[in-house]
């Protein structure tokens, strides 16, 4: 049977066998997989929306002044978080509800990853190497929250 798949208007071996059958899989194939690249593509740049408008200077001195109510917790947020969220930065500052809106919405499960493995400019743990997973949660709910 090979000469019946080299006949002239046959393009391959299976299209000689199958026919209309197969073309019609294969647009079918190709539509699924264009329309998953496509869904991708939105899912992507969903995150590329307009940015925040930036913190005022009374947001900034507020974000100064923001202190965990625990001692403990307070200690470990100025010696690991303070520097970077508690001024301007390129992190979002602490308790500035509009730069965590996106943020939050990740999950408390995304942003502890983040924290724990580091996120573009964000170091592992946070620089705080002795916090506990409890303890990122408290401080990710102080930054988001502000209080």
């Amino acid at each position: 049977m090979p000469s019946e798949a080299k006949s002239p208007g046959a393009a391959t071996l299976r299209e000689a066998r199958c026919g209309a059958p197969w073309r019609a899989v294969r647009a079918r194939v190709t539509a699924r997989v264009l329309s998953l690249c496509c869904a991708g593509g939105v899912w992507l740049l969903a995150g590329c929306g307009p940015n925040p408008a930036p913190p005022t200077d009374a947001d900034v001195r507020r974000a100064e002044a923001l202190r965990p109510r625990d001692a403990q917790l307070a200690a470990k947020y100025e010696r690991s978080c303070l520097l970077c969220h508690g001024v301007r930065s390129g992190a979002p500052l602490a308790g500035f509800a509009p730069a965590w809106k996106a943020r939050a919405a990740q999950g408390e499960g995304a942003l502890l990853a983040h924290v724990r493995e580091g996120f573009n400019a964000m170091p592992a743990m946070g620089l705080c190497t002795d916090c506990s997973d409890t303890e990122l949660r408290q401080l990710i709910h102080f930054l988001i929250q502000g209080s």
